[in-house]
């Protein structure tokens, strides 16, 4: 009977080992959720009318995308509060300014540095959009994300925009 044990033992390591090494989310897969989200708790839509309700939403995911004390430069965006209470407040203001915006950050290389603690985004972001009023466009800046790994979650800790060329933005 307990020869079949060490065998079990064996199979059972064989199959956690397996699926760490398939399934398990690696490190930069994780870094493209979390921008992911960022995308997605940006987007403006039509039905975004309520200020407050938009703004609650973009405080609460912001505190779970970036750091407390994150810093930003962004060339277009006036600067209010420092940290992310300030960035979410910029963040919030999107519907004033667009009926409809999505934000892509796919043009972002990233490079995780071998402690694999912190990882760098540079590349192209690109936001389409629609202003209020206006004819649809598309806004393409060079941009850089630093992000550390922060009690096992990923946030981001800086954020830099490329101030705006005359070919950058385009009509859709």
């Amino acid at each position: 009977m307990k020869r079949w044990l060490p065998q079990l033992g064996l199979v059972v390591g064989l199959l956690i080992a397996g699926y760490a090494f398939f399934f398990s989310t690696s490190e930069e897969a994780r870094v493209r959720e979390l921008l992911d989200r960022l995308e997605a708790a940006v987007a403006v839509s039509e039905e975004d009318t309520n200020a407050l309700m938009f703004l609650s939403f973009v405080r609460k995911e912001f505190a779970e995308i970036f750091a407390p004390d994150v810093s930003y430069g962004i060339a277009e965006l006036s600067m209010g509060s420092p940290g992310r209470a300030g960035l979410a407040e910029l963040a919030a203001a999107g519907p004033r300014v667009f009926s409809t915006a999505k934000l892509d950050l796919d043009g972002l290389e990233l490079t995780l540095d071998e402690s694999k603690e912190h990882a760098l985004g540079v590349g192209t972001a690109v936001l389409d959009g629609t202003r209020r009023g206006g004819t649809p466009e598309r806004i393409a800046r060079e941009a850089s994300i630093s992000l550390d790994l922060v009690d096992g979650d990923w946030r981001i800790v800086s954020v830099s925009v490329a101030a705006p060329e005359e070919s950058a933005v385009e009509p859709k």
